[in-house]
């Protein structure tokens, strides 16, 4: 008899295990987004919206939470979207149809680097993550930085 009650609580201990992990596996994997006002963005968003697009007309912003981790997205009615992490520094720039990305925006030794090896060029999209800068020019060329010396990491054509 005691057996059987020892049995039954090891089987009640694994379900409780396996239900657990299922739970988790769901939590983890949930993905949303929502729409925000301009006023919900970190200050630091804000702040670069008001220093480099303030003459542009917002078309939508987003909370988007995914995997433990939230950003923002901000879409102009131009077609130029800017994706910010949780802290409000800015993740990506991808500028609409015709639209350059500001100067300013690029560190000093890639835009200096682009003026050098790529005459005429223009940026049209930045992504900056953990360890790379990653640019797209006008003519659909993509070159790779690495995010502390700056030195070409990869380049395609």
């Amino acid at each position: 008899m005691w057996k059987r009650i020892i049995n039954n609580v090891w089987v009640k201990i694994a379900a409780g295990i396996v239900v657990a992990g299922v739970l988790f596996v769901v939590i983890w994997s949930i993905e949303y987004s929502r729409p925000i006002p301009k006023e919900k963005l970190p200050a630091s968003a804000q702040k670069f919206i008001a220093d480099y697009y303030a003459d542009h007309s917002v078309l939508m912003i987003q909370k988007e939470m995914n995997e433990l981790s939230i950003s923002y997205e901000v879409v102009f009615t131009g077609g130029t979207k800017l994706e910010f992490r949780r802290n409000g520094t800015w993740r990506e720039v991808d500028c609409g149809a015709g639209e350059l990305i500001p100067e300013a925006i690029l560190p000093s030794q890639i835009a200096t680097h682009l003026q050098e090896n790529f005459p005429g060029s223009y940026v049209t999209r930045i992504e900056h993550d953990d360890r790379r800068y990653e640019v797209e020019l006008n003519d659909h060329r993509e070159v790779t930085f690495d995010d502390r010396t700056f030195w070409v990491t990869d380049y395609d054509d």
